[in-house]
């Protein structure tokens, strides 16, 4: 998760997990003057069960096929209720069935809400979330690699995104 460094930090509200098994860093952020942002791993290692079985070769070439299961350690999203413009006075007139606002009829559309915890995880982690039916709103996979092409492993990335 990151550190504020100041009470108005727009990061001190957000808070970040990551579910990976390394260390997230961006060179470039909003605040240029504020330098690279690193997360580091939680120690929590998000994934898909997955298990693989030999498959007929092609040719000479021996091949197998890979077959996913469930996921483990991604917790259930958390979110925070958003004022409802329902909620103020008059919205639905007495006597009533209809909300003058959102045009509901006996009740209303679900309360608007915005994500509290953001998990970083990998792309196979969401893609099996959303074929589960989980919302996958709070989940974020690492952007665009950095890579140092002679050592040949990955530095750091350009950003978070969002998927879907």
């Amino acid at each position: 998760m990151s550190t504020p460094k100041d009470p108005i930090d727009p990061l001190a509200a957000v808070k970040i997990i990551n579910l990976t098994p390394h260390s997230i860093t961006t060179p470039i952020t909003l605040r240029p003057d504020e330098g690279p942002w690193t997360l580091a791993p939680s120690g929590v290692v998000a994934n898909v069960i997955r298990w693989s079985m030999l498959a007929a070769p092609i040719g000479d070439i021996p091949t197998s096929r890979v077959s996913y299961g469930a996921i483990e350690n991604l917790p259930n999203p958390e979110w925070i209720a958003l004022p409802s413009p329902c909620d103020v006075p008059g919205a639905v007139p007495e006597g009533s069935r209809w909300c003058l606002v959102c045009g509901a009829q006996d009740g209303h559309h679900p309360p608007p809400r915005a994500v509290a915890v953001y998990y970083v995880v990998s792309s196979v982690v969401v893609e099996a979330a959303r074929r589960a039916g989980r919302a996958i709103e709070d989940l974020l996979v690492p952007g665009q690699q950095i890579r140092d092409e002679a050592a040949g492993y990955l530095v750091e990335y350009r950003s978070l995104t969002r998927v879907g």
